[in-house]
C-alpha cells in the first residue's frame, strides 16, 4: 500500500523559515564578537566583517590593562584589577542570588501552606507592586542603605536583594501550592514542628525550582553594573569595569570584544552544565497549578 505523504502548511513553512531568519539574526552579533575577540587590530580594521587568523592577544592584553580606580572607605584611592573584580563580582552575584532566592521561597511557602487572609494580601500585592514603575526608588534606596549603615558593603547587597516583591514568589507560592497537605499532616502526627517542616521537607522538595531561580538570579546580577555603581563605589565588579574599560582610549573594539568574551564565559558555563536540569526543573517547578 502506498503511504500517503503528509503535506507541510504552506503557514508552517513560512512560521520555520521565520524562526530561522530569526534565530539568524539573534546568534549573528554573538558570532561577530566572537570572531572580532580573536582577531588582531590590524586584520579588523581591514575588513570588520572578515575572518582571519586566531590570536589571544587582546585576552592579554585584557588582564594587563583591565582595571578600576577606586576612593577606598577610608577615603585613600586605589584600584581593583581582574582578579580583584573578579573576586567581588563572585561575591556580588553568589550572594545576591542566594538572597533572592530563599526570600521568595519562605514567602512563597507561607502564603501557599498558610492561606490567611493576609497571606491572599500578600500575594495580591506582589502583583500590584509589580505592575507599579519602579522610577525614582534608587534615590531613596541610597539615602536608606547609607542611614542603616549598609552602604558600600557587599552584604548590605544581600540584604538589599532579601525580597519577595517578583515573580519568583509567584513561582514558589504555585509549587508549594501544588504539592499535597499529607507531607505536612504526617510531619505533624511524627512531632515535627513548622520550622522542621520548611527545612527538612520543603525546601528539599523546592531545590528544583530554587535551582532554576538561584540560576537565572546569579546571571542577572553578574551582569548587572548599575547596583555596583550606585551602591558600592569602592567594590566594583567585572561588568561595571567593562563600562570603563570601553571609554579608554587605549582599548580597541577587538580587545573590548574580547573582554564581553570573558564576561560571558561564567553564565555559559553554568547553562552548558546544568541545560538538561534546568529545564526539567522549569517543569516540574512552579510554571503548572
Amino acid at each position: 500500500m502506498r503511504k500517503n505523504k503528509i503535506k507541510t502548511p504552506v503557514g508552517a513553512k513560512i512560521i520555520c523559515v521565520f524562526l530561522v531568519i530569526y534565530a539568524s539574526a539573534i546568534l549573528y552579533p554573538y558570532l561577530l564578537a566572537l570572531n572580532s575577540a580573536f582577531r588582531d587590530w590590524g586584520s579588523f580594521t581591514d575588513n570588520i566583517f572578515g575572518v582571519s587568523k586566531w590570536t589571544l592577544d587582546n585576552f592579554k592584553q585584557v588582564f594587563v590593562q583591565f582595571n578600576y580606580p577606586v576612593t577606598m572607605p577610608d577615603g585613600t584611592p586605589g584600584a581593583f584589577y581582574f582578579d580583584g573584580l573578579l573576586f567581588n563580582s563572585a561575591l556580588y552575584s553568589l550572594g545576591c542570588a542566594a538572597a533572592a532566592s530563599i526570600c521568595p521561597c519562605i514567602v512563597g511557602y507561607c502564603t501557599a501552606k498558610f492561606p490567611y487572609k493576609f497571606s491572599r494580601f500578600i500575594i495580591s500585592m506582589i502583583y500590584v507592586l509589580m505592575g507599579l514603575p519602579i522610577v525614582g526608588t534608587t534615590v531613596s534606596e541610597i539615602q536608606m542603605s547609607q542611614t542603616i549603615g549598609i552602604y558600600n558593603t557587599i552584604p548590605g547587597m544581600w540584604f538589599l536583594k532579601f525580597g519577595f516583591v517578583g515573580l519568583y514568589t509567584l513561582l514558589f507560592h504555585s509549587m508549594y501550592k501544588s504539592l499535597p497537605n499529607e507531607y505536612v499532616e504526617a510531619a505533624y502526627m511524627d512531632g515535627a514542628g513548622n520550622m522542621q517542616i520548611f527545612t527538612r521537607i520543603m525546601v528539599p522538595m523546592g531545590m528544583p525550582t530554587m535551582s532554576v531561580v538561584f540560576i537565572l538570579s546569579f546571571v542577572n546580577f553578574w551582569s548587572d553594573y548599575t547596583t555596583p555603581m550606585y551602591f558600592l563605589p569602592s567594590y566594583p565588579t567585572l561588568s561595571l569595569s567593562l563600562l570603563n574599560f570601553a571609554e579608554l582610549s587605549s582599548t580597541t573594539e577587538t580587545m573590548q570584544m574580547a573582554a564581553c568574551v570573558l564576561l560571558c564565559i561564567p553564565s555559559l558555563v553554568l547553562f552548558a552544565c546544568f541545560t538538561e536540569k534546568f529545564t526539567e526543573n522549569l517543569q516540574v517547578g512552579g510554571i503548572k497549578g
